[in-house]
This record gives C-alpha cells, sequence and structure tokens, in this order.
C-alpha cells in the first residue's frame, strides 16, 4: 500500500484524534508510506485534536517557511481545577468550588484583556523544552523542577465563546510557540479559582485548515484506492503567500543544481512579443529576506497568516544578500515548486537567486538554453 504514494511530495492535513501523540501519527503514516520521509508541522498534546499538517517527501523542506503561520484553537478550561501539567491529564494540585469566585462575563472579559497582543509565558515544566540536553518533562517526572526563561509570544485574538460554570469556551488565535495550556493555568490565577485545559482542537495552522483534513481512516481508505496523491496540496500551493515566478524546464534544472537564473528583460524584446498590459514588473508585495551575521536569513511576510519573520539556514549561494524580494520558482510545466528564491538586481537585469531548492518539478527533455527564454511573473495567488 505504500507504494502507490512512493516518492509523492506534499502536504497531507490530518485531523489528529485524541489520545495520541503528534509523532504516533507520523508513525503511522511511515508504516502505510514505507520509505517516504515525513515530517509535521505544530506538536500537539495527546488531548488536542485538529490540524496537524504532514510534510511529505520534498515537503519536509518547507518546514522553515510554514512552521511561523499562525494557530487557532478552540479551547475549553475547567475553572476550579489546578493540575501538575496544566491540563486534564495531569495531578491535581488544588481543587476549590466556583461559586464563590466572580465569573460574571464583565470579569472574565477584564482578565482575558490581559493575555491579548505580546505577552510573556513560563513553559510548563511538562513540555518538550530542553534543559542540558535532557527535555523537562522527564525532569517534571522525577519530581524536579529548575528555572526556565519566559518566552515572548502574540495572541492575536482571544474571546469567549460560552461560560458555562466550571467551563469557559475559548477561541484563541496566536503566534508560533504558545502553550495553550500555559494560558489557561495563567487565566485560572488571575480570576482567583485557579484552571487547567480540559480540551483542545486546532481548527488552523498557517494556511491549513480543517476543511483540508483528512482522518486517519480517511487516508488509509484513500491509500488502498490509490487516490491519496490526489487529496494532498502541493508545494507551490502550499507556498501561495508568496508571489510566482513561472520559469522554463531548462532553467528549473539550472536553479535544481543551485544555479543562479537571469530574468528575461522586457526591455529586449519588441511590442508584439511583450505579455498583454505591457512589461511585468516584480510586485511590491511585503515579502523580503534581510541576511543576519551567522548566514541565517529572516523572510518577512507582514500580512495574512505569516507575520513573523521565518528564519531558515540558506547554502552558500545566498552570500551577498541582503535584501530583496522573495518569491516561489514555480515550473511553466506542471506547475512543480523549483525553489523560494530572492529576485535581486545583477549586472544584466534581474536574476533569480535560489535560497532553498526543491526537486518536485517533472522533467520530460532537457530543452536546449537561450537567450529568448521568457519568466512570467503570475499574480500572488499563483498556481
Amino acid at each position: 500500500m505504500g507504494r502507490v504514494a512512493r516518492g509523492a511530495n506534499g502536504i497531507v492535513v490530518v485531523d489528529k484524534p485524541a489520545g495520541i501523540t503528534s509523532y504516533d501519527v507520523v508513525r503511522k503514516l511511515k508504516g502505510l508510506l514505507s520509505g517516504l520521509k515525513i515530517g509535521y508541522l505544530g506538536t500537539l498534546d495527546p488531548l488536542a485534536t485538529g490540524v496537524l499538517p504532514l510534510l511529505l517527501g520534498e515537503g519536509t523542506k518547507l518546514a522553515p517557511f510554514l512552521e511561523a503561520g499562525h494557530k487557532v484553537y478552540e479551547a475549553v478550561l475547567h475553572l476550579g481545577v489546578v493540575t501538575d501539567t496544566q491540563d486534564r491529564e495531569g495531578r491535581v494540585l488544588q481543587s476549590v468550588e466556583v461559586g464563590g469566585y466572580d465569573l460574571s462575563p464583565q470579569k472574565i472579559e477584564e482578565v482575558i484583556g490581559r493575555f491579548r497582543g505580546r505577552i510573556m509565558q513560563l513553559p510548563p515544566m511538562y513540555s518538550a523544552l530542553k534543559q542540558n540536553g535532557e527535555p523537562l518533562y522527564k525532569l517534571a517526572r522525577r519530581g524536579e523542577e529548575v528555572e526556565r526563561a519566559l518566552r515572548e509570544v502574540e495572541i492575536y485574538e482571544l474571546r469567549v465563546t460560552e461560560i458555562d460554570p466550571p467551563y469557559l469556551h475559548l477561541y484563541i488565535e496566536c503566534s508560533k510557540g504558545t502553550y495553550i495550556r500555559t494560558m489557561a493555568h495563567d487565566i485560572g490565577r488571575e480570576l482567583g479559582c485557579g484552571a487547567h485545559l480540559t480540551a483542545l482542537r486546532r481548527t488552523r495552522s498557517g494556511p491549513f485548515s480543517l476543511d483540508d483534513a483528512l482522518t486517519l481512516d480517511d487516508i488509509e481508505g484513500l491509500l488502498k484506492t490509490g487516490k491519496l496523491k490526489k487529496r494532498m496540496i502541493p508545494l507551490a500551493q502550499a507556498m501561495a503567500f508568496l508571489p510566482a515566478v513561472e520559469v522554463e524546464e531548462a532553467d528549473a534544472l539550472q536553479i535544481s543544481n543551485g544555479q543562479v537564473i537571469t530574468l528575461a528583460d522586457a526591455s529586449h524584446r519588441s511590442e508584439e512579443d511583450a505579455p498583454q498590459g505591457g512589461r511585468k514588473e516584480v510586485p511590491q508585495v511585503p515579502s523580503v529576506a534581510q541576511q543576519h551575521p551567522d548566514n541565517q536569513f529572516s523572510i518577512q511576510k507582514r500580512a495574512g497568516h505569516f507575520n513573523k519573520n521565518m528564519v531558515v539556514g540558506m547554502p552558500h549561494s545566498g552570500r551577498g544578500l541582503k535584501e530583496a524580494q522573495v518569491v516561489r520558482g514555480v515550473a511553466r510545466e506542471g506547475g512543480g515548486l523549483v525553489a523560494v528564491g530572492a529576485i535581486q538586481h545583477g549586472t544584466k537585469g534581474l536574476v533569480l537567486r535560489p535560497l532553498r531548492v526543491f526537486h518536485d518539478a517533472v522533467f520530460t527533455k532537457r530543452p536546449p538554453y537561450g537567450r529568448d527564454r521568457v519568466h512570467t511573473m503570475v499574480d500572488q495567488g499563483g498556481r
């Protein structure tokens, strides 16, 4: 059954069930898709359900670009009960009747207002963060507690959807790295009665939502019928928040070897040859790459679900890049993702410098190189 999708590149969005870890999902898929490299975006605790994007094949290279996307959750807090893990799976440390506390809509709104915007969180001891190479949860299981550094996260939207004491239902849109368990614990502390997280469902992770999601049974059924690939999200589509540059096969082959290509300059073509509407300029969208001293680069997208920096390690071809328009290179034939690259001004006009190469395009034959090849700028929605 694994041979059906072997060599496939793309994203499969899983609706993770409760009771298993995120890696359990990966392990199951690896068993079904033997020989295929699989990664995932954004760990979900065992009690959590919902959107878990799996990156297949060349899709694993997309992680640095996609993991910074906004996360959206539906959370249920159990007020009056505090646990050592900050969720329902932990040992109860404190339990009180909530009737003696002010849990009016006005009070709850006043408290949760403190958690909007940029806030500082203390990571829980029961987490995968490491101290001297050892996960904190292993220390916690031995009864040890160590100092942890506060971490800044951003809460873009936080609102109450239902108050049903002792339960409080919340809608949360937040940045990467936000501990919803910790938020539940801290909100309970501010209300005075304590709280823990009793249910959590992720409805969106970056560009992926429940509308894209498949259950594990769905995936197994699609594999049996050979139809899983049709439900996979193509790599170029997953990167649709970047504008696209279409490249011919010859240039795609060059890019796949990490080489810079020169973009055709419309001023060197006649009016008859120019695309309808005249010369296509590089779109002015708020996506730029900026170089850091350690030869890392951050890609910024200051709109939509990608308004945080995405820092990725770049190959040697990225040297000398200071600031440039970031695009996705897409094969004209077939639409496969060739690269995420930067458009810069070179000595002979605009050039496309690959920052991360993807072997996703299907090459039919090696066409001749020539000066007349054309690269068409596509609207930001792309293919």
